[in-house]
């Protein structure tokens, strides 16, 4: 996180991350991952309230289908992206699009809770 030195309540932020989600069954173990990553300009409200807004991007999208169906990797993608944090605890929407191995386009609105830590300089 970088903040200007004259406009104290402005910062600029970037985060990365990995995303796995997983449904477990008997028979099969279905996983999607991908690793975000966003870059925002934030807006300190109060002292521990943060709402920010920027540019999210998706890559290494996968569908591991463990043998019922055959993997998928999507392509990258960007898209908008909303930041709420209070605390270093947020809430963030991110709304993208995706194509898969055939073209086929899917819609990938998600929300996510955050947890981030900024380490000072000094």
């Amino acid at each position: 996180q970088f903040q200007f030195a004259k406009r104290e309540k402005f910062l600029i932020g970037t985060t990365a991350g990995f995303r796995y989600v997983t449904t477990a069954a008997d028979n099969v173990q279905i996983r999607l991952t991908r690793i975000p990553v966003l870059l925002t300009g934030n807006w300190m409200a109060a002292k521990k309230l943060r709402i920010g807004a920027g540019l999210a991007t998706h890559t290494r999208f996968t569908f591991k289908a463990d043998g019922i169906s055959e993997d998928i990797t999507f392509t990258g993608a960007s898209g908008p992206s909303i930041v709420v944090a209070s605390s270093g605890i947020g809430l963030t929407y991110t709304a993208t699009t995706n194509k898969d191995n055939y073209k086929n386009r899917y819609s990938t609105k998600t929300i996510g809770l955050s947890f981030s830590l900024t380490i000072p300089s000094r």
